[in-house]
């Protein structure tokens, strides 16, 4: 659904150090620094793997490769 001028969406910021771009969510659940370790292979496209953030497993979201189906140039920093 498109949003109202007076609503707010909330926006999770990727950049790869060549692209930045905006997702807008539904919910942020909560904010963690944490280092990637893939702990479990992915089942579904455009996700790189599974890793237990705050005793949640939780899926990881390759943004590079979505970016890259959508022809908006994916792709990793040289």
């Amino acid at each position: 659904a498109l949003s109202t001028p007076d609503e707010k969406i909330q926006v999770v910021i990727y950049n790869n150090g060549l692209k930045e771009i905006g997702l807008v969510v539904d919910r942020v659940l909560d904010i963690v620094a944490a280092s990637l370790q893939v702990q479990g292979p992915s089942s579904r496209s455009f996700v790189k793997g599974t890793m237990v953030l705050q005793e949640r497993v939780t899926e990881l979201l390759d943004i590079s490769a979505l970016l890259g189906a959508l022809g908006l140039g994916g792709g990793v920093r040289p």
